[in-house]
Parts: structure tokens; sequence; C-alpha cells
């Protein structure tokens, strides 16, 4: 069962979400006509596969988790139809693989994940942009994603190993979990007036990450190497204001 913290947690998250997305809607339908040059931005997944997959890898074990993702941007126009973008993504979940065997067999491992994307592009809307009007756009991005995983580990038969960590290992995991990202997308935006915008995206996003870890000089060897290039597709969905 979840515990009472990592739920308040998650209504918490839910709450400032929806405080943010108010904020947004409300500054955009109480500014001016004219499209501005500049906006800032708040986007959505309700998923992120590669973060699952990466996790799958660096946990090492049958754990699953889905990564919802959420993404803040800005946006500053260079020339014609042509914007620079920044945006920086953040994702949080967590898991719990318990495994028992016998009456005092078998551990349980709680983990939780933190990724952090930085990205820089461009978007490029492919007509005018005006009021109560759509436009399509086209995205592109290169970027850095830097995860962390913390563990709690609870040996049922030797509570002794509880919670030894190997600080080697967990540059590995970490490791693993921070790929190079490039990507685009093409996307719809509709604006409500000068000021506000519904956005929707689907990305193809590559990542590739590798890591390496080797505990040969212990009583027993254990050596590793990973590299993996991971293709996936993303939807998103957000609000910006110009201005």
């Amino acid at each position: 069962m979840k515990s009472l913290g990592s739920l308040i947690g998650k209504q918490h998250e839910g709450v400032r979400m929806r405080k943010t997305l108010i904020l947004l809607i409300l500054a955009g339908f109480c500014m001016g006509e004219g499209i501005g040059s500049k906006s800032i931005g708040i986007q959505h997944s309700p998923f992120d596969l590669s973060g699952m997959v990466l996790f799958l890898i660096a946990a090492d074990d049958e754990s699953t988790l889905l990564i919802p993702g959420t993404e803040l941007f800005m946006s500053n126009k260079l020339a014609g139809n042509m914007s620079l973008i920044s945006a920086v993504a953040f994702a949080r979940s967590g898991t719990t693989y318990d495994r028992q065997y016998g009456e005092t067999g078998g551990y349980k491992r709680e983990t939780t994940l933190q990724l952090i994307d930085v990205k820089v592009g461009v978007k490029i809307h492919q007509g005018a942009r005006l009021p109560k009007r759509a436009t399509s756009y086209l995205y592109a991005y290169a970027g850095k994603r830097f995860g962390r995983m913390n563990s709690v580990y609870t040996d049922y038969e030797y509570p002794d190993n509880n919670n030894n960590t190997d600080e080697d290992y967990e540059k590995y995991q970490n490791a693993l979990l921070s790929p190079y990202m490039l990507g685009g997308g093409l996307g719809a935006e509709y604006f409500f007036n000068g000021s506000l915008s519904l956005t929707m995206m689907l990305n193809l996003d590559l990542y590739y990450t590798s890591g390496s870890y080797d505990d040969s000089e212990s009583g027993y060897t254990d050596k590793r190497e990973s590299s993996n290039l991971i293709m996936q597709t993303k939807p998103l969905i957000g609000l910006n204001i110009y201005f």
C-alpha cells in the first residue's frame, strides 16, 4: 500500500498544478489583443516511456512505474514565424518491489525517481498567428536529462543488509537515467486572443545514455556496461501566455 505521505504529496502536486493553470488562464484573458513576441507556458504529458524503460534497466528488477511529466518553457520570436524555445521539464514517481519466499526470506525495495530535463530548440509556425484562429507548428530541440534514483532496501532474512548502498553502483544507475536528448514534434496552437493560447503536440524523441560499473575489487566480480538508444512518441497539452 502507498504511504499516507506519498498520497498527500501527490495531492499537493495536483493542487499546485491546478492553481498554476487557473493563474495562466486568468492572466491570458486579462491581457491585450496583439500577439506578443515572447511567451511563457506550461505543458503536461501523462507518461514518459523513456523514463520507464531506463528505470527498468537501471533498477535491475521487475518494477514498473508510470512517469507523468510537467514542462515549463519560454519562447522568444526570432524572425518571421520562427521562435527560440527553452524549457525545463520535471517528473517524479515511485514504486515498491516486494518479493517474499518462505517464512523469512525475501526483500523489499522502495524507490523514488526524479527527472529534470533541460532543452533548447526552435518552433516554427506554419501560418500567421491570429486571435481566434488555430495554426500548426514544427518544433525541434536538443537537451540533457538529469536523473536520480533513491532506494530504501529491506532484507527480511538478513536485517544487517538493510539500506546498504554502493556509491559506485548508484552513480552507474544515475548515469543510465541521465541521457542526452534530441527530438522534435508537430503541434497545433489555438489563440483565444492575443495573449492566451492552447497547444497540443506529439513529440518524437531520441535518448542516448551509457554507464559502466566495476566491482571486481570486492569478494566477487560484478562488471556491467550498458549503452541504450531509445525512441519514443509522447503527447503533450499546454497553455501559453504571450506578452
